[in-house]
């Protein structure tokens, strides 16, 4: 994953990261 300026993850990206696990955990 790519940091911006300050070394710190976007909202957005975060956001997908809280997805993407979501999804993982519902999945067998």
């Amino acid at each position: 994953l790519e940091k911006d300026e300050e070394g710190q993850y976007p909202s957005t990206m975060i956001g997908d990261i809280r997805v993407i696990r979501k999804v993982k955990a519902s999945s067998p």
